[in-house]
């Protein structure tokens, strides 16, 4: 996609290397013509902080495999003292010894402010005509020096969820884009849109693990008169003690006692998979999956790569939105429970999406706008986080629409 004029575009693009590689990648993408050459200036760590020489390896593998005629140079650069860091960028610039007719950009959104403000104004002495410009990560648009309106370029370019952990030193493998049991999600939304109907789906599935495998029973119309939608969805597959084996190989159980952790809450996971499927074709998602496990590919020496798991997940653009599902019991404890969740879930999220990144919850909270009002506020991070409820499950694919449409307004 051409979203900008052509002299806006860069044969010598200069990028400032922060923690987050994700929008340099983007301006790359969107700046950079084919066969030109990009210069890394990382922090070189001097200052008693860790370089960002290594996200700046992860971006030129990433880059690499989108241009792979472009060249790269790595500058290491002084995070904090001025007089250093414009000396260090005059020497850069002797030694390239560009000509001023050559279309030259800095995309400053990384690296340090001090490293921002003097390597833009070393180039600006040298280059009059050099183009500056800079990705904000909460509207997602491109503000380019010395023009009043910032250009939009949140659905400019489409990432795919390999692309953006390989982006950030992970690796995907498996991708689940369909969702198992629909049919009996939608019918534990509608049970689970009631206090009785949580106490009373707890109540069974516990006396189901408690069975210990011996004669499992389907709930029954009598004992639990608020399952009456999970019943009903259970009694189309079949009537009596052959129902349960029949159940459980639609849940891809061999016995319906191994289903209890998706009877818990992994079945959440199957309705937020749908919802987003349900708002594919309007947002134009096309990477999307449930039960993501994103690998990571290099740790701290001497100790182990951290594994996780995100539940559901959406690429829309280069933005990643992340959904954490959870079955909160109903009570004082609730809403530090979801907290909880949605702390774990932002927190992922930025790990594999960046500071452009949306995290969510979808739970059974009866109160979630008072749950993300009280985090917004605490947190500082209004309109990056949401809280679903139990009044979102019936509905869900509308609540996620209106989140998608208005996430970074």
């Amino acid at each position: 996609m051409n979203l900008f004029p052509d002299h806006h575009k860069c044969d010598h693009l200069f990028l400032l290397v922060g923690e987050n590689p994700l929008p340099l990648y983007v301006a790359a993408l969107l700046l950079m013509d084919d066969g030109g050459t990009i210069y890394l200036l990382h922090s070189d760590g001097a200052n008693k902080t860790l370089s960002t020489k290594p996200f700046a390896d992860l971006l030129v593998r990433s880059l690499s495999v989108e241009r792979p005629d472009t060249e790269f140079i790595y500058y290491g650069l002084n995070e904090g003292n001025s007089l250093r860091i414009r000396a260090e960028m005059k020497t850069i610039l002797s030694e390239l010894n560009l000509s001023r007719m050559d279309r030259i950009g800095l995309n400053y959104t990384g690296g340090t402010k001090p490293m921002a403000i003097h390597s833009h104004d070393v180039l600006a002495e040298h280059f009059p005509n050099a183009v500056f410009s800079y990705l904000d990560a909460h509207r997602l648009a491109m503000q380019f020096e010395g023009e009043s309106n910032p250009i939009d370029v949140a659905r400019a370019r489409e990432i795919s969820l390999k692309e953006l952990a390989r982006l950030h030193g992970y690796r995907v493998d498996k991708i689940n884009q369909t969702p198992r049991h629909e049919k009996f999600a939608r019918a534990l939304a509608e049970v689970h849109n009631t206090d009785g109907g949580i106490r009373q789906w707890q109540k069974w599935y516990t006396s189901l693990s408690n069975s210990g495998g011996a004669h499992p029973q389907l709930p029954d119309i009598k004992d639990y008169p608020a399952l009456r939608p999970i019943i009903t969805a259970f009694n189309q597959v079949g009537n009596g003690e052959i129902a349960t084996e029949k159940i459980a190989q639609e849940l891809d159980f061999k016995k319906i006692t191994s289903a209890s952790k998706w009877f818990i809450s992994e079945w959440l996971e199957d309705l937020a998979l749908a919802a987003i499927i349900e708002n594919a074709q309007e947002f134009n998602i096309e990477h999307y999956a449930s039960s993501l496990e994103p690998i990571p590919q290099r740790a701290p020496q001497g100790t182990k790569p951290a594994k996780f798991e995100l539940d559901a997940v959406a690429m829309l653009g280069y933005q990643l939105f992340v959904f954490s599902c959870i079955v909160s019991r109903p009570g004082k404890g609730e809403g530090s429970e979801v907290k909880k969740h949605l702390m774990e879930a932002l927190v992922r999220a930025r790990q594999l999406g960046g500071d452009e990144a949306r995290a969510a919850v979808v739970g059974t909270s009866k109160f979630p706008e008072k749950i993300q009002a009280e985090v917004e506020r605490d947190w500082q991070i209004r309109g990056k986080v949401r809280v679903f409820g139990r009044d979102d499950l019936l509905n869900l694919p509308d609540a996620f629409r209106q989140w998608f449409a208005q996430s970074n307004r």
